[in-house]
């Protein structure tokens, strides 16, 4: 009498899970792609300016800026910045330059080429 192994199964659960790492990643970096593409947009320029002057430093330095103009990953132009402090406004400045590689801060620190105000 012959016994007859069953046939090896075809190893579904290790593609399986292959499928799901792989679309966990390229949807986490579509996700991080319009993250990046929005905070680009006027509605995420918009949104970095209310951030700005939300924040309170416990110097009690308050930073507003009017809009931000051009990309934020390099070239930008800041219109109607004024700081204040506890006393008041001391400085405003109509217009300011910058360009900056904000993406350098994690290999090289702050990278700012050119700030003209």
């Amino acid at each position: 009498m012959a016994t007859q192994e069953p046939a090896a199964a075809p190893p579904r659960r290790r593609l399986r899970w292959r499928k799901w790492a792989i679309a966990v990643v390229l949807g986490s970096l579509a996700l991080l792609a319009i993250t990046f593409a929005v905070v680009n947009s006027p509605i995420g320029h918009r949104y970095i300016v209310d951030r700005i002057a939300r924040y309170a430093p416990a110097s009690g330095l308050r930073v507003e800026i009017g809009r931000i103009e051009g990309s934020l990953y390099g070239n930008a132009t800041l219109r109607d910045v004024t700081l204040a402090d506890p006393k008041g406004v001391f400085l405003r400045v109509p217009e300011v330059e910058l360009d900056w590689r904000p993406f350098s801060w994690f290999s090289s620190g702050l990278d700012v080429r050119k700030l003209v105000t």
